[in-house]
């Protein structure tokens, strides 16, 4: 391992040979835009105002994701080229662990899919946004210091592997998940969060989020859905404000009364806390926006016809 990442510094340190003010500026640029963080926000927008139903595939990819990343990343607990040596120069703080790499994990797993869910995109704006993007997320997180070369390329792979699953398998996963009772498809989640927090019980806040917004969409398509394309303008940025603020509302409420890190019950709290927040944001919230009549209801049958 001490072999690996030593010849990995020395990449990084062939990579920071090439250090300019406008790369570092880009660099630091993609290190705060690609980020899990703002893909989230970007998801919300998309669920709730754009197509319910690429939003939910998006976010479930992303918050699978993210919580395959952490799990990894605090089984093995490498640490960061920077504090493995530190002449390596940073551009950026991170307190988390190296292995893998997030950023390149979300960017192959998000742009990838998001490039293949577009229907009337030519061919190189597809490569354009499917694969150059995580490559220069990808190489960013090197010339940063923050990353090794091993950390990048299991992160796009694993990235690349998830989206290219979802692309592939999503509708034949879902043919056969449909029919089943919803007692058996909210256990069949909690089973992928289960095998997750077995990894490791570090973090189990985006592992809640996927079982959250998992199981809120099961509920919410039960007996139908609701379009995040009706509406006006107006009542779509409506839609998208309310529900961020009623996700930040009970996210701070819930942090305040639920026990703090100190307490044996942290994470087992701090799971509960996340999964209320992804159930609120895929099926509270539209059932709040269509009661506002913010939004239109979809029964299951036009809902099947549209598919």
């Amino acid at each position: 391992m001490e072999e690996i990442l030593n010849w990995g510094i020395q990449i990084i340190k062939a990579i920071q040979t090439l250090t300019c003010a406008p790369l570092t500026w880009i660099a630091i640029l993609i290190h705060y835009v690609f980020n899990a963080g703002i893909y989230i926000v970007i998801l919300g927008i998309v669920f709730w105002g754009v197509d319910t139903k690429k939003g939910f595939k998006l976010g479930t990819a992303l918050l699978f994701s993210t919580s395959l990343n952490t799990a990894i990343k605090n089984f093995f607990q490498v640490p960061r080229p920077y504090l493995v040596d530190p002449s390596v120069s940073t551009g950026a703080s991170e307190t988390s662990f190296s292995f893998p790499s997030g950023h390149s994990q979300v960017a192959a797993t998000i742009w990838p899919l998001f490039a293949g869910l577009q229907k009337t995109w030519k061919k190189w704006a597809k490569i354009l946004v499917g694969l150059c993007l995580p490559l220069l997320v990808a190489l960013s997180r090197m010339y940063l210091g923050v990353h090794y070369p091993t950390d990048v390329i299991v992160g796009l792979a694993l990235g690349f592997l998830i989206s290219c699953g979802v692309l592939l398998f999503w509708d034949n996963i879902a043919f056969y998940l449909n029919p089943l009772r919803k007692s058996v498809k909210i256990l069949t989640a909690a089973l992928v969060c289960f095998c997750l927090n077995a990894i490791s019980m570090s973090d189990t806040s985006y592992s809640a989020l996927l079982f959250g917004f998992v199981t809120g969409y099961i509920f919410l398509t039960e007996k139908g859905s609701f379009s995040a394309a009706s509406g006006t303008i107006l009542q779509k940025v409506l839609r998208i404000i309310l529900g961020f603020v009623i996700i930040a509302v009970i996210y701070y409420r819930l942090k305040l009364i639920f026990p703090r890190e100190e307490s044996n019950l942290y994470q087992l709290f701090r799971f509960i806390r996340y999964g209320i927040v992804g159930f609120t944001a895929s099926f509270l919230a539209p059932k709040l926006f269509v009661a506002l009549k913010l939004a239109t209801p979809v029964s299951k049958s036009e809902e099947t016809v549209e598919e």
